[in-house]
């Protein structure tokens, strides 16, 4: 048997107005699509006050972005590890990190391999983005039940 599944590259602008825009564009896309879906990018968005420190973030963009995970059933991974994975690159009183960059699941991937799917936020090395490496495991052919052989003696 085959599995249909969606696995996409996300980049969403900057500015706000243009970025309520394109998650209503893309949840439209999404919406027509009921296997399981894997999205990983830069959405230039935090879902709440704990993906900032330094300044406060807009609570408008949190909620429109909390809006599009919940109508399109989507979960963030998470990494224990390692929480923002952006940076403004200064240090001290004037550091800003955040957490634009994401990886979700759908509830039909959870439901088939969310145990299986893990993501690590990479260190920062040339950019002010950390790269996130989502790996999985897939078991789309599970090993046949072992059958004991048997010997029956009408055979010799």
């Amino acid at each position: 048997s085959h599995v249909n599944f969606l696995v996409g590259g996300i980049y969403l602008p900057l500015r706000y107005t243009e970025r309520v825009w394109a998650l209503m564009y893309l949840q439209n896309i999404l919406s027509d699509f009921q296997g399981p879906m894997l999205l990983v990018g830069d959405f230039n968005a935090m879902l709440d006050r704990l993906d900032k420190t330094g300044h406060q973030p807009n609570l408008n963009s949190c909620s429109s972005f909390n809006r599009f995970a919940s109508n399109c059933h989507l979960f963030p991974l998470s990494n224990p590890n390692r929480r923002f994975t952006w940076s403004n690159n200064r240090y001290g009183a004037s550091e800003i990190l955040c957490r634009l960059d994401w990886a979700f699941i759908n509830n039909v991937w959870k439901a088939q391999w969310g145990s299986f799917t893990n993501l690590r936020i990479l260190p920062r090395t040339t950019s002010d983005h950390s790269t996130l490496k989502v790996s999985t495991r897939f078991i789309l052919n599970p090993p046949k039940r072992f059958v004991q052989f048997r010997y029956f003696h009408f055979w010799a």
